[in-house]
């Protein structure tokens, strides 16, 4: 098992930003290139100047059967359910009518918008070429003085024929292999307060974990106007400054995946959307959070404060009065001379610039003893300004290891709680 292990990681980490060489890939570069922003958002003038349009309503059933756009379909019903294979996704819109070569006109209300994005993903991924959305949805319609329907509009079935290939998905193996690379941001959608504006305290379900180096996101924080959408370049600078601490930035040249709860969650559509809009690459993960933990082999990443990492090491050392903690690897990402100051119970000195080479060495030393299935690994450094223990996490989940815990407060949450510390006579780098 270990040779296999060794080889297996020695592949994912191929090119990957968390070698040695480059253990601090969140110091990411400003992008040199303006962006490209494909034009999605258009207005009620634009589009009653041709013809050829097929209206798709976001709305809730009541808001549509009410008034809606002439020859609108309905598609919310569409947009709710957790599809898992694009062909039958097609096959539920050829019973709606639509045969895949249609221009589409996506449009709703302050309350749709969630739906819409979900839609606007799905008709893309369907095949759909360069479906449009009404700015200022159905109230722009009615202020300027448009005709409405009113009742359900039904279209005869269709041949469904797909025509575009635009890459909107991923899956938890695609993931698997990817997480960490270069040029890949995963962005974990499911908690509804935003990282950025709350001081960047650790949102509930990404504590209580997560894929490894994602971060946590809230798109819906963006829908601030009543009925309107934010400006591609308000999503470009909330984005650029999401790092995993203040005054870190993000890539925008790379590829986001979006982590959604499960397969029916909206807000990883709605984020869809505003990165298409803004020129990002972007792709949502098939079944979201629920596909990932379905399979019981991939890491999760937990974050933990200083009182439940206490009582993890108070299992093998009720006193922690002595410098061990039997159960866990305890990594510590600091200098060697902040080690030797003063580490954590039965901490392993190993800085993330030499985690890999560490991890490694460790691996081929303890071979069937070192099962990465079942071998808890918990990561700490000077505190929440200090990001070498995320950094260190992922290298860990890159090499197969599954139970993850961040420390993320660090030296300084342990201290101020006033647990003991053990100072070392020699610093040592090496895990024992």
């Amino acid at each position: 098992m270990c040779s296999r292990l060794l080889a297996f990681a020695a592949a994912l980490l191929l090119a990957s930003p968390l070698a040695a060489d480059n253990p601090y890939p969140w110091l990411a570069p400003r992008s040199s290139q303006p962006p490209v922003l494909p034009e999605i958002f258009v207005t009620t003038e634009s589009i009653v100047k041709r013809n050829d349009w097929l209206a798709i309503d976001a709305r809730q059933d009541d808001a549509y059967a009410t008034a809606h756009i002439p020859g609108a379909l309905q598609l919310g019903r569409t947009a709710d359910r957790p599809w898992q294979q694009v062909d039958d996704l097609r096959a539920a819109l050829s019973q709606a009518g639509l045969t895949g070569r249609e221009r589409l006109l996506l449009y709703g209300n302050a309350r749709s918008r969630q739906r819409l994005g979900r839609l606007f993903w799905l008709l893309e991924w369907a095949g759909f070429a360069e479906p449009k959305v009404l700015s200022g949805g159905f109230e722009a319609w009615l202020a300027a003085g448009q005709p409405v329907a009113s009742g359900r509009e039904l279209r005869p079935p269709q041949n469904f024929v797909s025509g575009a290939h635009l890459e909107t998905t991923v899956d938890v193996v695609w993931l698997r292999h990817s997480f960490g690379e270069a040029g890949i941001e995963l962005l974990d959608l499911r908690d509804r307060t935003d990282w950025t504006t709350s001081d960047y305290e650790v949102p509930p379900a990404f504590g209580d974990g997560h894929v490894p180096h994602s971060l946590p996101f809230v798109f819906s924080t963006l829908l601030t106007q009543a009925d309107g959408w934010p400006e591609p370049a308000e999503v470009r600078r909330r984005l650029r400054a999401l790092g995993p601490r203040p005054g870190d930035r993000v890539d925008l040249d790379s590829t986001f995946v979006l982590i959604g709860r499960d397969g029916s969650d909206p807000e990883p559509g709605l984020g869809y959307l505003l990165l298409r809009s803004a020129g990002i690459e972007v792709r949502i993960l098939g079944g979201g959070w629920q596909a990932w933990i379905s399979d019981r082999t991939l890491p999760v990443v937990r974050v933990v404060n200083a009182a439940e990492l206490r009582e993890l090491i108070e299992v093998g050392n009720p006193d922690l009065d002595h410098d061990s903690a039997p159960g866990l690897l305890l990594f510590d990402g600091r200098s060697e001379a902040a080690f030797a100051r003063g580490h954590l119970p039965g901490a392993i000195s190993l800085p993330a610039h030499r985690f890999a080479a560490g991890i490694e060495r460790m691996i081929a030393e303890r071979g069937e003893d070192l099962d990465p299935q079942s071998a808890t690994l918990v990561f700490y450094c000077y505190g929440r300004d200090c990001v070498r223990s995320r950094t260190s996490s992922t290298i860990a989940a890159r090499y197969g290891f599954r139970k993850l815990l961040w420390f993320r407060d660090g030296e300084i949450a342990w201290r101020e709680a006033g647990y003991p510390f053990f100072a070392s006579t020699v610093a040592s780098g090496n895990p024992p």
